[in-house]
């Protein structure tokens, strides 16, 4: 971790192969961005397209309640 700009984990479901994940954020002019890298294990791969969906509805969600609580 390296606050306020760096989380990084590791993400797995039980005695399974875990994966890395890395979430980035960095100031621009309209706020700040966010990335996010999602390293799966090699044995995982088949789901990657089903992993790369669930991060965007999250972030799409993150997204819209900080959008929604900024209008307040």
């Amino acid at each position: 971790m390296v606050r306020p700009n760096r989380l990084v984990f590791t993400w797995g479901i039980g005695e399974a192969e875990a994966s890395r994940v890395a979430v980035e954020i960095v100031r621009c002019e309209a706020g700040c961005e966010l990335k996010l890298t999602h390293e799966l294990h090699p044995n995982w791969a088949d789901y990657a397209d089903r992993t790369k969906a669930a991060w965007e509805k999250m972030l799409q969600v993150l997204f819209n309640r900080l959008e929604k609580s900024s209008q307040r």
